[in-house]
């Protein structure tokens, strides 16, 4: 999807989608908004609901491709990897929205840096997409040892070279395979950057992975078991992440 802005490299954006049919055009329109030149790769994982019509309505403006059988988020990430063209690619979940400048931004700070992953904040809304009013801040640099404390890194707001996540095809339901691509990364990277705006709308849902605290909890714990940590490691790894999710989900910063 080329446009007047071509001093940035260009960027292909990867959306894995399930019976969203509720959510997928919100989730198209804000990346419709990037200033940068693009491709939009949309992963539809066997819907069963209207997800596919709605996405027919935007042949001219996306790439989509159907799996015959559902075969999880983190799977179809990796096959819309192998799809993407750019040698930068962005994800985002069917149910997020992107504000606009995200890319703009993140890739200025990654050419900038020489960074291989950039995050940025996010603002929670409700299923219903309306603002909790609540940001999840992100540090300008994100190391190793802080992703051991705590995931900072939201999928929907990443973007990184194509060529480093090619090198991480890992993908388990059983864990939070983003985090455990993230902390693989950053092992061989040291560092990732973040910038503390909230560029993405990240949608809470009771259902999700991270929506049941505790379950989030054990798979955490199950991830860093998985990354080879020594248990006693990854057990003084649980406070500062107990502590974080409080922070997260009680007292966290107002817009």
């Amino acid at each position: 999807m080329p446009n007047q802005h071509e001093d940035l490299p260009s960027v292909s954006i990867i959306i894995p989608t399930y019976n969203s049919a509720h959510t997928i055009i919100e989730t198209l329109e804000g990346v419709f908004k990037q200033d940068v030149t693009m491709e939009v790769i949309v992963m539809n994982d066997a819907s069963t609901d209207e997800t596919l019509k709605i996405l027919e309505a935007y042949q001219d403006k996306i790439k989509v491709f159907s799996a015959e059988k559902n075969q999880g988020v983190a799977a179809s990430r990796y096959q819309g990897i192998r799809h993407a063209t750019h040698d930068w690619i962005a994800f985002c979940d069917s149910d997020d929205v992107w504000k606009e400048g995200k890319l703009r931004h993140q890739l200025k700070v990654c050419l900038e840096t020489k960074a291989v992953l950039c995050a940025t904040a996010r603002e929670l809304m409700d299923e219903h997409g309306v603002s909790l009013h609540r940001i999840i801040e992100v540090y300008d640099i994100i190391t190793y040892e802080d992703l051991l404390k705590t995931n900072s890194i939201n999928n929907s707001s990443i973007l990184m070279k194509k060529e480093v996540a090619m090198d991480v095809p890992l993908f388990n339901s059983s864990l939070h395979e983003d985090y455990l691509m993230w902390l693989t990364i950053l092992k061989k990277y040291h560092i990732a950057r973040g910038i503390n705006i909230p560029y993405v709308r990240y949608r809470v849902s009771s259902s999700s992975k991270s929506g049941n605290k505790l379950k989030s909890a054990i798979m955490h714990f199950r991830t860093q078991r998985a990354f080879k940590l020594p248990l006693y490691k990854v057990v003084l790894n649980m406070i500062p992440y107990t502590y974080h999710g409080f922070k997260k989900h009680g007292r966290l910063k107002k817009k």
